[in-house]
């Protein structure tokens, strides 16, 4: 066996009816991805041991915030539920998760954590989870 991989990409900024928008236009919760942005994060991509992937760039208040943030707490506002009310070892599934706020949870974890998880992966992690990949990234950093 040959091993195959689907990139599904976001809108991509320089291609096709895209490349007549505005840089910063938003279609769906998604911002318009850079060629340049495509190529750099394709290493990664052909890395992953998974055989969907997708590469986009989420325009909501996750991608806009910066490391150091309680991630757990984003989270647990983003899908509606109190943080001392939830278990942290629920699903992000069993939470209300949906494609959106997935897509957005993706983006922080690897944008501000260095972080890769497929969809499946995510599905599964429990805010205890997250909050351990903050802690281990904050260690990193010698924090």
């Amino acid at each position: 066996g040959f091993s195959g991989l689907a990139v599904q990409w976001g809108p991509i900024q320089e291609v096709g009816m895209m490349a007549d928008w505005d840089a910063d236009a938003e279609i769906a919760g998604v911002q318009l991805q850079a060629i340049s942005s495509c190529l750099e994060v394709l290493d990664s991509l052909l890395t992953q041991p998974e055989a969907i992937v997708s590469s986009f760039v989420v325009a909501g208040k996750l991608a806009e915030k910066s490391v150091g943030v309680d991630l757990v707490s984003d989270i647990c506002e983003m899908l509606g539920v109190r943080r001392e009310g939830v278990g942290m070892y629920t699903p992000l599934a069993d939470l209300g998760m949906t494609s959106v706020s997935s897509a957005e949870i993706l983006h922080a974890l690897e944008g501000k954590f260095q972080r890769y998880v497929s969809l499946a992966q995510l599905r599964r992690m429990t805010l205890q989870d997250v909050k351990e990949v903050e802690e281990s990234y904050d260690r990193q950093r010698g924090f």
